[in-house]
């Protein structure tokens, strides 16, 4: 019985992720004839009617949080730091399907009237079944080179976040595991018969010692534990899950379950060989004639440029992202951070010496550069500030290593108009949204006519992060007639002495200050 709940589970699993993938199926489908109606009319009116289900949907469980107005918003009790995040409606819904999923595998065709000497077996061998089904899912979702994050268009984020909810789901689910034996034991044998097996059977401690794992992973795994001690907290993870999987499979020796904890095994072994493998290519791909470089100096606000010349050319798309390593700053620490801008360089082949013929003269190697803002935050970010606070220059170069990029692009071009909005550092998720659109635009390959770029900030001096590449946007040919940008400030700030004043000067009236 337990085993046809087991398969049923993961025949669920599945059927749950062919949904999802049917669901972006269609929208990926639209936004395709939407992209080639729009192209094939100047006016674009065809799709100018609104769908009120559609945009009912969007604005009531697409796009809507949980509670109130906002997403992803920290869940705090109390004055103490946040416990979790609140999901926002379709990952609430994704998760109280899985959750409902379990309970009905773990309590469906229990024998409720029995004795309780017959009950606790029964839920007991039912929870622990499940529990180790779960490890499947689990291990498959977390992970930057996840192929269902590619091939469903799901976030990283929200595959973690569905990691952690089901982790949380496997630790409850062993706990009452653990209890019922307890309960069945107790009241069958007795506390010291409970006692001796704890000392001195293999299959009684090693299944406890995988039971507490899972409980120290579920506790170290908040979100206020999670992001102030992030490096530390990722490393005992991985030993803490290892610690587990041993457990289990000592537990599990002679039972049917091993077969599914094997299966996870392959799975978080395959995800280990991928890592390896593009470790290899990580340090190929930074590894050429020169090393990758970085020069990082300091901008208004608590902001740093990065400034990184990858070894050989990259292709990168608007949306996706890189992980990027300093080891002189932080030899374990990796941080994902948006490309707010690149280009390549046409770097002259130095290994041939002097030029002999055109074709030597001609002959040039590119090189990526690639652009980030990063403002100070905790961690690596606050690391990185200091050591260019204290420089003289208020600039220096490092050593790097990029890895990437990652990311499913979000592709815009289906659309007539593009409103893009950004507070802070992020605008650099959206100029090299406007950079292709601009060009794709010129070249008639998308539908977009109209892009506007709004932008808040909190000082005026923000604007020094993006200058050079919102003039490059503009320079860019047909930009001034679809473009427009438009920032907003919220709070004018200037060091004392400086006043913005709107209009000419008053000459008379600035001698007479002077003169007083």
């Amino acid at each position: 019985m337990n085993r046809q709940f087991s398969w049923a589970l993961l025949c669920a699993l599945c059927v749950l992720v062919v949904i999802l993938l049917a669901v972006q199926s269609i929208l990926s489908v639209g936004k395709y004839m939407r992209l080639l109606g729009c192209m094939a009319n100047d006016t674009q009116r065809h799709y100018l009617p609104p769908i009120l289900a559609w945009a009912g949907l969007k604005k009531h469980l697409i796009y809507a949080p949980l509670f109130r107005n906002r997403h992803i918003q920290e869940l705090q009790l109390s004055a103490f730091p946040s416990m979790c995040c609140i999901p926002t409606r379709p990952q609430f819904c994704i998760i109280t399907i899985i959750a409902l999923m379990n309970g009905c595998f773990c309590l469906t065709r229990i024998p409720w009237k029995s004795p309780t000497e017959d009950l606790y077996p029964v839920i007991r061998n039912r929870l622990g079944t499940i529990a180790v089904v779960n490890l499947i899912p689990l291990i498959l979702l977390p992970g930057r080179h996840n192929h269902l994050s590619r091939l469903l268009s799901i976030k990283f984020d929200n595959l973690n976040l569905i990691h952690r909810w089901i982790g949380r789901i496997i630790m409850l689910e062993a706990v009452t595991h653990a209890a019922m034996w307890i309960a069945g034991d107790s009241e069958r044998f007795g506390w010291s018969a409970v006692l001796t097996s704890v000392d001195h059977s293999e299959f009684i401690y090693t299944g406890l010692i995988a039971c507490l794992a899972f409980m120290v992973l579920s506790l170290h795994s908040l979100s206020m534990i999670r992001h102030a001690f992030y490096e530390t907290f990722l490393h005992v993870h991985v030993l803490l899950v290892c610690l587990a999987i041993a457990g289990l499979w000592y537990h599990l020796k002679e039972l049917y379950a091993r077969r599914y904890l094997l299966a996870a095994m392959g799975v978080w072994t395959t995800q280990l060989g991928k890592r390896l493998i593009r470790y290899s290519v990580l340090f190929w791909r930074n590894c050429g004639r020169a090393i990758t470089r970085t020069t990082v100096r300091m901008l208004p606000g608590e902001a740093l440029m990065v400034t990184i010349s990858v070894a050989r050319p990259w292709t990168i798309l608007p949306g996706q992202n890189i992980f990027f390593y300093i080891p002189s700053v932080g030899l374990w620490t990796s941080h994902p951070f948006t490309v707010a801008w690149h280009e390549l360089e046409e770097v002259p082949d130095e290994t041939k010496g002097l030029p002999v013929s055109w074709s030597d003269l001609c002959t040039t190697r590119q090189k990526t550069r690639i652009y980030l803002i990063i403002r100070r935050r905790t961690g690596f970010t606050n690391q990185l500030y200091k050591r260019i606070e204290t420089s003289q220059s208020k600039c220096e170069s490092f050593t790097a290593l990029v890895e990437g990029p990652y990311g499913r692009p979000c592709h815009l071009k289906s659309y007539g108009t593009v409103i893009l909005f950004a507070g802070g550092v992020g605008i650099t998720y959206q100029l090299l949204h406007v950079r292709h659109l601009i060009k794709d635009a010129t070249d008639n390959f998308i539908a977009c006519h109209q892009i506007s770029l709004v932008w808040i900030i909190r000082r005026l001096d923000y604007i020094e992060w993006v200058q050079p590449w919102l003039r490059s946007l503009f320079d860019l040919p047909g930009a001034r007639g679809i473009l427009r940008v438009r920032i907003f400030v919220t709070k004018l700030f200037f060091p004392e002495g400086i006043e913005l004043l709107m209009g000419r000067p008053d000459i008379q009236w600035e001698n007479k200050v002077v003169a007083v």
